[in-house]
């Protein structure tokens, strides 16, 4: 399933304009029909918009586009980067240090 570019705006929570810049920047990271040639009309695969949500949580981290397209770079597109933990000790801790009343 391919996705225009109003659909992939909609599913990741920004602009048109949001995903037709991160398509240029992120280009070498995306498939063909992301990128089309002049005429062509643009569609996001599942795995562009796997990419740009990874690009996104990067960016809202801090880092600049050049970075996000570094890391990228080494992010195999079927990998997750992992998550943070959740903040505060986990259940394990709590029952450690006799907290955990569950």
């Amino acid at each position: 399933m391919t996705h225009s570019p109003t659909q992939a705006a909609k599913l990741l929570g920004v602009s048109v304009t949001t995903v037709q810049r991160w398509s240029t920047w992120f280009a070498r990271h995306l498939s063909a029909e992301a990128a089309p040639e002049a005429g062509q009309r643009r569609a996001f695969t599942e795995a562009d918009i796997a990419t740009f949500r990874r690009a996104q949580r990067m960016l809202q981290g801090g880092m600049t586009w050049q970075q996000v397209n570094s890391q990228l770079a080494v992010i195999a597109p079927d990998e997750e980067p992992e998550e943070a933990p959740p903040a505060g000790p986990s259940s394990e801790e709590h029952e450690a240090q006799g907290l955990w009343r569950g």
